[in-house]
């Protein structure tokens, strides 16, 4: 008895049948010319393999013959790449359109392929090479000059933050975080003079550029300082938008909770920095602002039943706040229902687990109702709910167009009862870094004034007033319903 295995090509089968002669496969260069040039002209190459090569011509043509051998250079971009003697082997019609495709056989050695696919792909790196050379030379030069000067100040910055950090020993956490607390915010600052600076003029310096160049531009400052902006969790995210959109309900929490994040010490301070803006101040402000609008709305229903929906609700954070204060505030919460929608059903289930969290933990008896929805579908299907006390929208309008603002703050308007109140939430137009959101940040708003929210919304039929945090950059326009 043997103890032998078998090896495993030993259990390899094939079909016992017949199968059509076995050739390599015909390969095809996509996006690269490809010929081969006889000596009385150059043909386009459709396809080739270790043995053949097919060629497409105009029309049928007499100077090939089957009877004839003929010497033809392959060249791949340009490039050459061998020198064949080749015999007809068939001709037939295009079957991809007009002309007819020849196909010769090799009547000696084999095609290169290995070299081939080598030539392909040094054409294709040269060829991002010179487009990306033609592209730069038309980003302005002032343009580039800031931004690779910005590039060479924020890499002195890291380099020292971190050498700063490595060479500072710790002997408790509690040291360590009192060394990054203290370097944080003062890097910080600085970063924040580098762009208030530098911002105005890279804005000043793109006046005249065509349209079609600008996103040359923007590629151009984004590659420059890819590894030196997108180290913070806030910036990265806003830039891939993972969830289709950059102010979705995890970067509303990352502004919410303002924590020190990043893996380095560069990052840290950079992630202060982006939070530090006035926008992000202003989201954090105006979820306390929302939070004392809906207490106000509580006390003065005075017990009875209010009925509260918010609109893109995200993490509902200005909710969770009421839930979690209420004891403290003196209100009771037994009939008052929020109606939270949003169209992420992430942001839903999120919301979900924040609020309940708060619920069983305080014992409320706060009724939620979440609702999977987007506003495009209420403005189009309507909203079973309706009779609402306070309806509110903190970061949805400024990303609508004037037409579709005014048909969904009239769809809303409709919904409240009589007495009601309406709040919409937008961007103030003289919010201070537009340019650096739209440029860094990939995040771009519809700005609005006091007077346009009052003419966009004055004639729904309620009485309008302007509030706003104390950033002054988040608008709120508040609609009583008569």
């Amino acid at each position: 008895m043997s103890l032998a295995r078998k090896q495993q090509h030993e259990e390899f089968e094939t079909r016992n049948t017949r199968r059509a002669i076995i050739r390599s496969d015909r390969r095809e260069l996509i996006g690269l010319r490809s010929e081969l040039e006889f000596e009385f002209g150059s043909f386009e190459v459709t396809n080739y393999s270790a043995t053949g090569i097919a060629v497409l011509v105009d029309t049928e043509s007499s100077q090939f013959s089957p009877a004839e051998t003929y010497t033809a250079i392959h060249k791949v971009g340009g490039i050459e790449v061998g020198s064949y003697k080749l015999s007809l082997a068939r001709m037939d019609r295009n079957p991809a359109g007009e002309g007819m495709r020849i196909a010769f056989e090799l009547k000696s050695q084999t095609i290169p392929i290995q070299k081939i696919q080598t030539v392909v792909k040094l054409c294709r790196v040269l060829n991002g090479i010179y487009e990306s050379q033609e592209e730069m030379s038309r980003v302005p030069a002032e343009f580039r000059r800031i931004t690779l000067e910005i590039k060479l100040g924020l890499e002195n910055l890291e380099a020292q933050i971190e050498e700063m950090r490595a060479g500072k020993m710790h002997s408790s956490l509690q040291e360590l975080e009192s060394f990054e607390s203290t370097v944080v915010p003062i890097v910080a600052d600085h970063i924040t003079e580098i762009f208030r600076v530098a911002y105005p003029k890279l804005e000043a310096s793109l006046q005249g550029v065509p349209d079609e160049d600008l996103p040359i531009c923007v590629k151009f400052f984004r590659e420059q300082l890819r590894t030196l902006l997108y180290q913070s969790p806030f910036s990265q995210r806003s830039v891939a938008k993972p969830l289709g959109y950059s102010g979705d309900f995890e970067m509303m929490n990352i502004i919410y909770r303002n924590e020190s994040l990043g893996t380095s010490l560069y990052a840290k301070c950079l992630h202060a920095y982006w939070l530090n803006h006035a926008e992000a101040k202003a989201v954090r402000n105006r979820s306390t602002y929302l939070a004392g609008v809906i207490l106000r709305h509580i006390r003065a229903a005075a017990g009875a039943p209010i009925k509260i929906s918010s609109i893109a609700c995200g993490p509902s954070r200005e909710v969770q706040t009421i839930i979690e204060t209420s004891e403290a505030e003196g209100v009771d919460l037994s009939n008052c229902a929020f109606h939270l929608m949003d169209q992420d059903v992430n942001a839903l289930k999120h919301a979900h687990e924040r609020l309940w969290e708060a619920v069983h933990k305080t014992n409320s008896p706060v009724k939620l109702n979440l609702v999977n929805r987007a506003i495009r579908n209420v403005i189009a299907r309507g909203w079973e709910e309706r009779d609402f006390d306070l309806m509110y929208s903190a970061g949805l309008f400024d990303y609508f167009s004037d037409p579709v603002a005014r048909m969904a703050a009239k769809v809303l308007f409709d919904l409240l009862k009589p007495g009601g109140t309406l709040v919409i939430g937008n961007f103030n137009l003289t919010t201070p870094n537009q340019f650096g959101m739209r440029l860094a940040l990939d995040w771009s708003l519809i700005y609005r004034s006091e007077d346009t929210l009052k003419q966009l919304f004055g004639d729904l039929g309620g009485e309008v007033s302007i509030e706003r945090e104390p950033e002054g950059v988040n608008l709120f326009c508040v609609i009583r319903k008569p």
